[in-house]
């Protein structure tokens, strides 16, 4: 059966479902400091406003917050037992998340600390979809030779 043989310790579920989560907390710590180093300043103009934080640049906090909730619906990293074919769902969600990413370093060209702390995010959340993505076709490539496995040797040779 599938299912047995792509059974993953709770401990390991666990620790996949925890990693985004630290991480986020990480990068939203890192965007409130630098929000409050660089708050918006309405006396800057034109381009003299170039990389500095403009007004609602904590809207990209919210923001994050949507792309990690979409990240661990994507993964379910929750999940104690996995189809095999799991590992293509992080693999086909790096694509719209690698779009989003170039629209947001395009954006963030004159964007201040927030914005490039938000970028930094989206290559940390490119990097734990490779991570998933592997980590999810090894467990699928070791239960699948594991199942091979038993069956072979439950055969009777007669």
């Amino acid at each position: 059966m599938a299912s047995s043989s792509a059974k993953m310790p709770l401990s390991v579920a666990l620790g996949r479902s925890a990693l985004p989560i630290v991480v986020w907390l990480g990068f939203a710590a890192w965007m409130l400091v630098d929000w409050r180093s660089d708050p918006y300043d309405p006396t800057l103009t034109g381009t003299r406003a170039y990389g500095h934080n403009g007004d609602g640049s904590l809207w990209w906090l919210a923001v994050s917050l949507v792309e990690l909730a979409v990240l661990m619906a994507v993964t379910c990293p929750f999940l104690r037992q996995r189809p095999r074919w799991f590992f293509v769902l992080p693999m086909v969600a790096l694509l719209p998340f690698a779009g989003w990413f170039v629209l947001n370093a395009m954006g963030s060209m004159h964007g201040g600390g927030v914005t490039f702390v938000h970028l930094f995010w989206l290559l940390a959340l490119g990097a734990l979809l490779v991570l998933e993505t592997i980590l999810s076709g090894v467990s699928a490539l070791s239960g699948r030779a594991g199942s091979r496995g038993a069956r072979v040797e439950g055969q009777s040779v007669e």
